[in-house]
């Protein structure tokens, strides 16, 4: 199963997550900088030669950074231990994460409760599943789609 995150609005990595992230060696005075880079930044639009007027950035990191992918990677590194706990193997690549789970006896009910753990988790760190690019894969012969049935949604509510 492929699962892309999108942003949420209140979705920042901001200086206390990068803290909780300290098992990366980020200390000291790297970590300032970084939470230099996520904190206290502004925005403006510009039109022609009109202008807005600053507004404070809360949330996100400043598009196409360099530090933006490593700060979300950061940011989204413990959703591993959330789906880890229920055995489904997983990789992670910036915002999207693949589930990997052989369908057996039991195990689609773990995949749901691991998708539902999963959503919490992004729930609470004010992400949440883009439905758009979010899709499974079932892999199979013919004989054992039979004996297991189609599958066209998994429940996650």
């Amino acid at each position: 199963m492929s699962v892309s995150v999108k942003g949420q609005k209140t979705s920042n990595p901001g200086h206390r997550e990068i803290q909780d992230r300290t098992q990366f060696g980020i200390s000291g005075p790297a970590l300032n900088w970084i939470a230099s880079y996520v904190v206290g930044r502004t925005q403006f639009v510009r039109v022609g030669q009109e202008q807005s007027p600053r507004a404070d950035c809360e949330y996100g990191v400043p598009q196409r950074s360099v530090l933006g992918p490593m700060l979300f990677t950061l940011y989204t590194s413990a959703v591993g231990g959330a789906i880890s706990s229920f055995g489904v193997t997983h990789t992670q690549y910036a915002d999207d994460t693949q589930l990997y789970v052989a369908l057996k006896d039991g195990s689609l009910s773990t995949l749901t409760e691991c998708i539902k753990a999963l959503h919490h988790w992004l729930d609470l760190n004010g992400l949440c599943l883009n439905p758009e690019k979010t899709e499974a894969v079932v892999v199979g012969t013919s004989e054992r789609q039979r004996v297991e049935g189609h599958m066209d949604t998994i429940d996650t509510c």
